[in-house]
C-alpha cells in the first residue's frame, strides 16, 4: 500500500515490497529534496540507502528483482 505526505515543501512517496520473506520500502522524495531512499525491513530499523537516482539505486543491487521492482516505481506501475 503505497503512502505518500507532504513535509516541509517535499513529497514523499513510500513504495512497499516483498521479495520472498523480506520487506523492502523505497521512498521517493520531490520538491525541496530529490533523491529514492531503500530500506530493508527488519526488526532493527535503519535509515536504508539514499540515491540521486533510480539508476543509481539499480546499478547497487545485484538482486534483479530488486532491479525489476525499482523500475516497475520510476515508470509509475
Amino acid at each position: 500500500m503505497t503512502r505518500t505526505f507532504t513535509q516541509n515543501e517535499t513529497t514523499y512517496t513510500i513504495y512497499p515490497f516483498k521479495i520472498k520473506n523480506t520487506t523492502y520500502e523505497v521512498c521517493v522524495v520531490k520538491g525541496k529534496y530529490n533523491y529514492i531512499n531503500v530500506n530493508k525491513i527488519s526488526y532493527i530499523r535503519s535509515l536504508g540507502k539514499d540515491f540521486k537516482t533510480f539508476d543509481e539505486a539499480a546499478r547497487n543491487y545485484k538482486n534483479p528483482q530488486i532491479k525489476i521492482e525499482l523500475l516497475k516505481i520510476e515508470l509509475g506501475l
